[in-house]
């Protein structure tokens, strides 16, 4: 890399080519991230309504278990996917093509393994860990999310490291357009497990189209998995694996937050919590959608670009997602009354929505600083990172879930990821100042 000696001023960026491509990047994910996921998120209003409180709250820890197992067998590997992909595209085209090829074929024994395993065990998982061994068959059913989830996760991270925005976001727009209808009508026949299906389907829906996009766009005769070279594979131990462990600590300690919850005063708390991280992932839309331009831009730039490039990248993303977040986050807060509304007159936990709407403001700055911890190669020191954090979470919860409110669970979230924050913070500072030196 070069180091000049000062920052491109903002407008030089916005003008640059490197500024077109992030603003682009940025413009097709936003749509596909409004138009699919919105259109989810006014379908699981509907199926508040359809199922009840009680049910909601079943619904809402079997997705959370099902998003932990998704973790354990993506690895990471989407996100590994995305950065040396974006970093070796134009460099060695050929050693790209090795890195999806290893990945896709490791997704998908991944996928298959773990679907498996939560298919036989989910009769323990629904009656020691859900407390309730009649969602067996949901869980099972749930197995089917896992499969396609992992395998949409590397297809996805292959996308953004080819700077495929355009096609992803149509690909998520389709298939979310598909998930929410298959959600709404089949939680009106199947109830909790119905809901569970239509998620399943748009899950498949966005597999196929992500194939057919990575064919037309990644195109070429690709090398057997077993010809992929030896520093190839090295990518697995030196990045994939500490992301693995970043994914294996965040996951499942919320997973087991919520559990705690349930544990504490029922499935009607994990409701309210649950209508209050929807929300919250409403709030995070637009900088969650922008991280998935960030990795794969700054792993570029900082191999073909320069420093001042690389900073000011951070700079503007920083700004842009703590601004934005805010906003939309203040805007929810003072609609909050009007938004439990629409779930019904059993939603009524406002403190829970607030505290979630703060901590999206931290989360959306964590995720950027945790970008460039990644671009930077520094994944086992995002993965102790995210081990302190793991620690925070666990000891808020004791603290403040006690009393079985989802409030608690909610304010928990909000001081470990502030103190989450302030670390990483300090830490990039210390790291920007050695490159200026």
């Amino acid at each position: 890399m070069k180091l000049p000696s000062a920052f491109f001023r903002g407008k030089d960026l916005i003008s640059s080519n490197i500024g077109k491509r992030l603003f682009a990047g940025s413009f097709w994910l936003v749509l596909g991230a409004v138009g699919g996921r919105g259109l989810v998120l006014i379908s699981f209003i509907f199926v508040a309504h359809i199922i009840g409180k009680n049910e909601y709250g079943e619904l809402s820890i079997i997705r959370s278990t099902i998003n932990m197992f998704i973790a354990i067998a993506s690895m990471g590997f989407g996100f590994t996917a995305s950065k040396y992909i974006a970093q070796y595209r134009h460099t060695n085209r050929e050693k790209a093509t090795e890195i999806y090829v290893m990945y896709r074929t490791i997704s998908y024994i991944m996928a298959f393994f773990l679907a498996l395993i939560l298919i036989l065990f989910a009769p323990v998982v629904a009656s020691k860990s859900l407390n309730n061994l009649s969602l067996t068959l949901s869980v099972r059913i749930g197995a089917l999310v896992l499969l396609f989830s992992t395998i949409n996760s590397v297809q996805s991270g292959v996308l953004s490291g080819l700077e495929e925005f355009k096609e992803l976001s149509k690909n998520t727009f389709f298939s979310g357009i598909v998930q929410a209808v298959f959600i709404v009508i089949c939680s009106i026949y199947w109830k909790v497990n119905g809901a569970i299906i239509g998620l399943g389907v748009g899950c498949f829906v966005l597999l196929v189209f992500n194939a057919f996009s990575i064919k037309k766009k990644f195109s070429g005769n690709f090398c057997k998995f077993r010809n992929i070279r030896k520093d190839v594979y090295k990518i697995l131990w030196t990045f994939s694996l500490p992301s693995f462990f970043s994914s294996f600590l965040v996951i499942p300690v919320l997973w087991w937050a919520k559990t705690f919850l349930i544990a504490k005063s029922g499935y009607s708390e994990m409701a309210n919590f649950d209508v209050a991280d929807q929300w919250s992932m409403i709030a995070l839309y637009l900088p969650s959608t922008l991280s998935q331009v960030l990795l794969p831009l700054l792993s570029n730039v900082k191999e073909e670009g320069t420093t001042g490039q690389f900073k000011k990248i951070i700079k503007v993303n920083l700004s842009f997602n703590v601004t934005i977040t805010f906003i939309i986050s203040l805007v929810l807060i003072i609609l909050s009354k009007y938004i439990l509304k629409l779930y019904g007159s059993d939603f009524n936990d406002f403190s829970s929505l607030i505290y979630m709407l703060f901590a999206s403001v931290i989360i959306s700055a964590c995720g950027v600083v945790g970008q460039v911890i990644a671009s930077l190669d520094k994944m086992w020191i995002g993965f102790i990172f995210n081990l302190i954090w793991g620690v925070w979470m666990i000891l808020f919860a004791y603290l403040f879930v006690a009393k079985g409110r989802a409030s608690g669970l909610a304010l928990a979230i909000l001081l470990a990821y502030s103190l989450h924050f302030i670390s990483q913070m300090v830490y990039l500072y210390i790291k920007v100042k050695k490159i200026d030196s």
